[in-house]
């Protein structure tokens, strides 16, 4: 009886370290943690794709307990969202510890679906998704009247013309910028698509035609009166600089430029919009996004990128290193402000 006894004790010792090793295992299991598309998380690697275009910066966290049903959480994925909880997503063992998955969610008046595959040190993931309905959603034309331009303020700058030191309101000013810069912009960019995935598409001049921007360079979602919009920083520079073969010196300013704006707004840059009953359109900056930029560190990025040296056969241009320097107060006073463009929906 004694030896059957102590047979007995020690299967259940036994079996209650193996179950005790289960569970171990179950939290440890080689799926389970963060995947990433930047070094931070290496070696877990996440490559997305979002709208059939590989979409960076983003993280992607899988947790499973039983290697047969996983949640997955997206961080920033899908515009307007910081975290998508993706619950019950059923995993599909395809041998060598890779596991495949798919599905549907339904949440605040948005779809999206997505699949991918799963391994120890990888995942890769699709994702497409349709936002909720507004009323810029679709393709809109500059008119032939393109910039939103208005300007209001109690304090003049003073500016130096032919020698002589005058007081300019920036209403004065606003003609003087509008109409330089109308044909500028219209020989530049054609159209704008605000699309259903939250993909903002811009057909802009290149080597004499007409291109659509790349899918996930600017994204956006609607945030009451306003839009917020995000912006890849790389993809962006890549296109200014293909576009304008542009100096190892002046590279490096966009740099700091493009950067200086992403850090002010890490929560996407906030713009505002009026609609027309004729098919029209207004997307602009307000006052209160461009105060942070008030600042001596970016207005000299600002003007060594404009060139602000002056040029005494262009009004406008011998004016800015006085301009630029004047902003500061000049933005303290001022009561209207609002720029960006004129559309039209096709």
């Amino acid at each position: 009886m004694n030896h059957k006894l102590l047979l007995g004790i020690t299967c259940c010792l036994v079996c209650l370290f193996a179950a005790c090793d289960n569970d171990k295992n179950e939290a440890d299991l080689p799926i389970n943690g963060t995947y990433s598309s930047s070094s931070e998380y290496a070696p877990k690697v996440l490559e997305l794709y979002y709208s059939e275009a590989l979409l960076g910066g983003k993280y992607v966290y899988l947790h499973t307990e039983d290697e047969k049903t996983a949640t997955i959480t997206l961080f920033d994925v899908i515009p307007g969202e910081k975290e998508t909880v993706l619950t019950g997503v059923g995993l599909t063992a395809q041998g060598d510890s890779t596991y495949a998955f798919s599905g549907q969610d339904t949440d605040s008046g948005r779809s999206l679906t997505f699949s991918g595959t799963v391994e120890e040190k990888k995942m890769v993931l699709n994702v497409d998704a349709t936002l909720p309905q507004h009323a810029l959603l679709g393709t809109w034309d500059l008119t032939g009247d393109p910039l939103v331009l208005r300007w209001e303020s109690s304090v003049a700058f003073r500016v130096s013309l032919a020698g002589i030191s005058i007081s300019m309101y920036p209403d004065l000013l606003v003609p003087m910028l509008t109409e330089p810069l109308a044909p500028l912009i219209t020989s530049a960019l054609q159209r704008v698509t605000f699309g259903a995935d939250g993909n903002i598409i811009a057909t802009y001049a290149r080597g004499g035609q007409w291109l659509p921007s790349p899918t996930n360079m600017v994204r956006y979602y609607m945030d009451g009166e306003h839009i917020r919009v995000f912006l890849d920083l790389e993809k962006i520079l890549q296109m200014i600089l293909l576009d304008t073969r542009s100096e190892p010196e002046e590279e490096n300013t966009l740099w700091d430029v493009i950067v200086s704006i992403q850090k002010l707004f890490t929560e996407g840059i906030p713009m505002g919009y009026r609609t027309g009953a004729n098919g029209t359109a207004e997307i602009f900056i307000e006052q209160d996004v461009l105060e942070p930029f008030m600042d001596e560190t970016i207005l000299s990025l600002l003007s060594g990128l404009i060139g602000g040296d002056g040029d005494d056969d262009n009004i406008l241009l011998s004016m800015l290193p006085d301009i630029l320097e004047q902003l500061p107060a000049v933005f303290r006073g001022t009561s209207v402000f609002e720029a960006g463009l004129k559309l039209t929906q096709e």
